[in-house]
């Protein structure tokens, strides 16, 4: 029979690959398409202990009503266990298909803990590898897109289809009677992966591409990534270090390599931070200092390193009234603590203190046109001007904080000044030190 190619190409794979050992529960995203609902019959039959999950986003009408009543039908077929989840996506905002894809990978997270299931395994074949290729081809891409889909991520996903044909999985389906419904969004061209699949696919088939050499090529680079990802940890070792929750890249070790070299050693290391092609680039090449954000991450640069890290939740903008001490207070400069202490016998270190005054203070960014008297200088100073004196890093500048007395005076800029008429007098016992705690390191 036919159907038995499947059987054979999913078996190779699977051993090939190390994908499955046998005695994994397995969790099996259907769709109700015909890939998912042949894979878990398969893996039903193949004597695998599997859970099925469907999520409806009921943006279809009618069919997505039907979707899920096919895969409904399966689970009592195969007298399996069920897990649906319907959406709104009227409630959500963003990119459809983005949205939607990570609303059911949380899901399906859930799903895995609830059922102890090992491994979710999804239906994506070797046809699917090759449009991802190919997509990634005319995104621009490296060696990670151009080997298709991986066969196994870390979420812990498996994807046992990799090595089978569309051809094989349809051949499967019709000889042991799977019912499947088709997408209503397949036959159009509204996506770029249809007008892939619809197009430019079919037209390197036709071109003398073969789907024994595309596995085989898939397979090729498969293997060259797993050794281009352990060459780049090791390499991650020699000119990167963890400070805390910061990465910290040394550019003057790496002075040797070339630019595409450092760019594609960044963009491993950094991979979840969402950096474009273009912020790299700047950093690499910007003389001086600055810093360059991205959605949820940004890298300080300087001439000797970059520091990749969280951009703080604080919101910049925030003012602080502090009407009790001691008290800790978290901004995007660090945790500042605000405590009366007896005065020390050096006022030198990390920590600043200052004369008492009367409460409440008011702890706040810095604003356009701040001026105070820096203690140890006669006259007021813009605080812009203090700060470019003492060479102070732009983004230290734009998240510093400033200590104010109730009028409004300036008390101290926060690790780095005090106000002169602040500053502690002989004979004052009790003193207000103001302490920073940096998440974020110092660079040269």
């Amino acid at each position: 029979m036919k159907g038995d190619d499947l059987l054979r190409t999913f078996r190779r794979f699977v051993e090939k690959e190390r994908l499955l050992k046998g005695d994994e529960k397995l969790l099996v995203a259907v769709s109700g398409g015909m890939d998912s609902t042949t894979l878990a019959h398969l893996l039903h039959r193949e004597g695998f202990k599997i859970v099925i999950a469907h999520c409806n986003y009921n943006l279809r009408g009618e069919a997505s009503v039907l979707d899920e009543q096919v895969v409904r039908r399966l689970a009592d077929r195969l007298s399996v266990a069920l897990a649906v989840r319907s959406y709104d996506m009227a409630e959500h905002s963003g990119n459809t298909q983005l949205v939607a894809r990570d609303l059911r990978y949380s899901y399906f997270e859930k799903i895995l803990d609830e059922y102890s299931c090992d491994l979710l395994v999804t239906a994506h074949h070797l046809e699917d590898s090759l449009e991802t290729l190919l997509i990634n081809l005319i995104r621009g891409t490296g060696i990670s897109g151009i080997k298709g889909m991986p066969e196994q991520t870390a979420f812990p996903l498996v994807r046992p289809f990799l090595g089978s044909t569309r051809s094989e999985i349809e051949q499967y389906a019709r000889e042991h009677s799977v019912e499947w419904r088709e997408d209503t969004s397949n036959p159009t061209d509204d996506y770029l992966r249809n007008r892939v699949r619809h197009r430019l696919s079919p037209l390197l088939l036709e071109l003398g591409l073969t789907e024994s050499s595309l596995g085989d090529t898939l397979s090729n680079l498969r293997s060259a990534e797993r050794f281009y990802r352990i060459g780049l940890e090791a390499a991650g070792t020699s000119y990167l270090r963890q400070v805390e929750n910061t990465l910290v890249f040394d550019r003057q070790s790496a002075n040797h390599l070339n630019q595409a070299d450092v760019t594609t050693l960044l963009r491993y290391h950094t991979a979840g931070m969402h950096f474009t092609e273009e912020d790299y680039r700047q950093m690499l090449t910007v003389t001086g200092s600055r810093i360059i954000s991205g959605a949820a991450h940004r890298a300080r640069v300087t001439p000797s390193a970059i520091a990749f890290e969280s951009i703080p939740s604080v919101a910049n903008s925030q003012e602080v009234t502090i009407s009790e001490l001691p008290v800790g207070i978290a901004t995007p400069q660090g945790t500042i603590e605000l405590s009366i202490v007896s005065r020390p016998g050096k006022l030198t270190g990390r920590d600043q203190y200052c004369r008492l005054t009367e409460l409440p203070l008011l702890l706040r960014p810095r604003r356009s046109g701040d001026r105070f008297q820096p203690y140890g200088m006669t006259g007021s100073k813009k605080l812009k001007d203090v700060l470019i004196d003492a060479k102070v890093p732009v983004w230290e500048r734009d998240d510093l904080r400033v200590l104010c007395a109730a009028d409004g005076a300036i008390m101290a800029v926060v690790g780095h000044r005090i106000a002169a008429p602040f500053a502690v007098r002989e004979g004052d016992e009790r003193v207000l030190r103001v302490r920073l705690k940096k998440e974020n390191p110092e660079l040269p």
